[in-house]
């Protein structure tokens, strides 16, 4: 993986979806990494061996199925978008309401709207995350110039 590119844990259980997503990211800023099992993206999410920057998720895998999976993989603080064909509109909302940053059913979308799906999904993740930090750094400075001020 280059200076310039994001890695990108993709878990899916079938080869000609996973094989869509490998194609879909060749030649753009993202490397990927497939395992088929949640378990084996579990470990390779905890492993700390590796820099991690989105998660690709099937929500229908061998070893979990549903809902779930989404939250697990949400631990590990880094975006999430769900890839499945088990997907309607409410269930993708629920997705996103669990953590996920997207939902995109199987089939609906090209390869070039994948990657900048990803792209999106990435920033978006980030500028959460820098707003959140803003707001705890706020919340610090208001208590100093309490404290300060006794």
């Amino acid at each position: 993986m280059g200076n310039n590119t994001f890695q990108v844990l993709v878990v899916e259980d079938n080869f000609t979806d996973a094989r869509f997503v490998l194609d879909a990211l060749k030649e753009t800023i993202f490397d990927a990494v497939w395992v088929r099992r949640i378990s084996e993206a579990v470990e390779y999410l905890s492993s700390g061996d590796h820099q991690t920057h989105a998660v690709l998720l099937d929500i229908g895998l061998p070893d979990s199925q549903g809902l779930g999976v989404v939250g697990e993989i949400c631990k590990f603080g880094v975006p999430v978008i769900v890839m499945s064909g088990l997907l309607d509109d409410a269930m993708s909302l629920e997705v996103v309401e669990i953590g996920a940053q997207d939902a995109i059913k199987k089939g609906t979308v090209t390869k070039d709207v994948l990657a900048r799906i990803l792209h999106y999904s990435l920033i978006r993740f980030l500028n959460d995350k820098t707003n959140r930090i803003h707001e705890k750094l706020d919340n610090i400075e208001g208590l100093l110039q309490c404290l300060r001020t006794g």
